[in-house]
């Protein structure tokens, strides 16, 4: 499971970035709110928990019922994760987004149904550490793919976990 492999990762580079703003990992993840499947907001609110004083900066929704929805979903698995989650706005250029991803994130946190791939594009052209499950299903797989050429030739070896076979 990525819950014991995330914290120490995460706390490793807001180490080597010079910390969040409240000392604690900044973790992000910019996907549009359908890809935020149960299972990988399960794994992002244990890393929470398991890292007191990291955040988890999530791309604003349209509508302020969805915002809170989310938020409750955030209590409902215990924790203060609800209030250590950030949502970031829009931004009016991608020049503005990519120095975001740079500036603001330590590591980026990837859904697992449906992957990252352009806000994964942008976390890795960010030297930001890009974590995630490598898939069976085609939308599953793309952030999984920037680890083809290491390793142990499967896709990255020990940098990425590896969803449960189907």
């Amino acid at each position: 499971s990525l819950r014991h492999l995330l914290p120490g990762a995460a706390e490793a580079t807001a180490a080597r970035r010079g910390g969040g703003g409240g000392g604690g990992a900044r973790l992000c993840n910019f996907n549009t709110q359908h890809k935020h499947e149960p299972a990988s907001f399960d794994a992002w609110m244990a890393v929470l928990r398991a890292t007191p004083r990291a955040t988890l900066t999530l791309k604003r929704p349209g509508s302020a019922a969805v915002v809170a929805d989310i938020e409750a979903e955030a209590a409902a698995r215990g924790g203060d994760a609800r209030r250590r989650i950030e949502w970031a706005d829009k931004l009016p250029s991608r020049d503005a987004h990519l120095q975001r991803v740079a500036n603001e994130c330590d590591a980026f946190l990837d859904s697992w149904m449906y992957g990252a791939h352009m806000t994964g594009a942008d976390a890795l052209w960010a030297a930001v550490p890009l974590l995630t499950i490598a898939g069976y299903g085609h939308g599953a797989r793309p952030a999984g793919f920037a680890g083809a050429g290491g390793g142990d030739g499967d896709g990255g070896g020990d940098l990425f976990g590896r969803a449960d076979s189907r």
